[in-house]
């Protein structure tokens, strides 16, 4: 006890006056004061080492030894640096009272000595315990386990005496004796989530508006298509950095609106009628029509898909549209025929022959926005590729055949 007095007495003259200072003048609030883990005998005189490597700093305000444990007072912007040396020199955790310890990880610390001897000394202390302490994971690696070892050889001293060679070990273990994690971030489980779609009270409305508007003698057909769904899920997440703080709530997006119509347009036409009759054999009538049809096809998409939280953690929030308009135009023509052979009473063909030739291609276009600080966004446009067709149907005595040709007159473009 003398003897450890005597080490530290220059210590603490070097330390009183800082002591002094602390008696007379509060600490500003950016000065923390960091506190290890319990000190064994073994480690005082490494422990005193760095005490004295910490005085040389101007930023180390107070340094020393209380009940065992090493403490420092020192400004935060220093605290990683008085961890990282404290760590690696003492293997002891350090941290500051003002910071959470998740999780809190209580070890034991045991150390074991032996010695073996080539004439036949054979020493073990076995495991013995030399303190415990708290390791808190947010702030360091675990304490691990270490092996010293060293060799030496005793010369005889007689003539003819054989040399001693001795190996001295020296082991430590730490063994968990608790975990606590109650300062840890804790999120709650539990979300809420809402979900919509279309009615179909909509969906019937745009039908009976189709069906109106296939009346007008120009439009031959219209169809109306709408779909829409939607969820917003909110919860909490603990996501930042820093294992103790508070829990972020987020939002998670899911919304997806597509609607399009379908409009088949008869440009008026042109229409023949024919007759002829030979000498009382046969008699033909057929009527010859020809007309251009446009189809249009317009429809749109939109959908937001992503998470979004109410404070620092990384989420993004995808706004998509896009829009395609489709376009065929094409001619069809058409015979319908009636053969009558009047020397064959009640003998009749029908005879029918149309034929469809067009166009069709669509353009379209879409766009994004990426919301996470709402930098991101883009598009792009195309078009499809222009395809000519050809249809031929011929209809005789109830057989029917047909024939269709397709044609790519230009293909499509897209710079997505």
């Amino acid at each position: 006890m003398k003897r450890l007095i005597k080490n530290i007495g220059p210590l603490i003259f070097l330390l009183l006056p800082f002591v002094l200072y602390a008696g007379q003048e509060k600490y500003p609030e950016e000065l923390l004061k960091l506190t290890s883990g319990s000190i064994d005998k073994s480690e005082l005189q490494k422990t005193r080492s760095l005490l004295e490597y910490f005085e040389q700093f101007s930023f180390v305000r107070e340094a020393g030894i209380q009940q065992d444990r090493l403490f420092v007072i020192t400004d935060s912007d220093n605290i990683s640096f008085i961890k990282q040396k404290t760590e690696s020199y003492l293997k002891l955790y350090i941290a500051a009272e003002d910071e959470c310890c998740c999780p809190k990880t209580n070890y034991d610390k045991f150390t074991r000595n032996t010695l073996v001897c080539s004439d036949g000394t054979n020493e073990d202390s076995g495991w013995q315990p030399a303190g415990s302490f708290e390791h808190c994971g947010n702030m360091g690696e675990p304490p691990e386990g270490s092996t010293d070892c060293e060799t030496n050889t005793d010369p005889g001293d007689h003539f003819g005496e054989d040399d001693v060679t001795c190996t001295a070990c020296s082991y430590v273990k730490y063994d968990i004796t608790g975990v606590d994690s109650s300062e840890c971030c804790k999120a709650s489980p539990l979300t809420t989530t809402v979900s919509i779609s279309v009615p179909a009270e909509i969906e019937s409305i745009a039908n009976s508006v189709a069906g109106m508007a296939s009346a007008a003698p120009m439009i031959s057909e219209m169809e109306f298509s709408l779909e829409g769904q939607g969820s917003l899920t909110k919860g909490e997440e603990c996501c930042l950095p820093d294992p103790c703080a508070e829990p972020v709530e987020w939002e998670e997006y899911g919304f997806s609106v597509s609607a399009g119509v379908s409009v088949t347009v008869n440009v008026p036409g042109w229409s023949w009628s024919f007759s002829h009759q030979w000498n009382g054999i046969y008699h033909i009538h057929a009527e010859i029509s020809l007309g251009p049809k446009i189809t249009l096809n317009p429809s749109g998409t939109a959908s937001a898909t992503g998470k979004k939280y109410n404070g620092d953690c990384p989420g993004c929030v995808t706004f998509n549209l896009q829009a395609t308009v489709g376009l065929e135009v094409k001619f069809e023509g058409k015979i319908e025929a009636v053969i009558e052979l009047e020397i064959w009473p009640y003998k009749t063909w029908e005879v029918e022959a149309s034929a469809e030739m067009g166009a069709q291609t669509s353009i379209s276009a879409k766009g994004y926005k990426k919301c996470c600080v709402c930098t991101g966004q883009g598009g792009c446009v195309g078009y499809g590729s222009l395809e000519g067709f050809a249809r031929l149907t011929f209809v005789f005595m109830g057989k029917s055949f047909s024939k269709e040709w397709l044609i790519t007159i230009m293909p499509g473009w897209s710079n997505c």
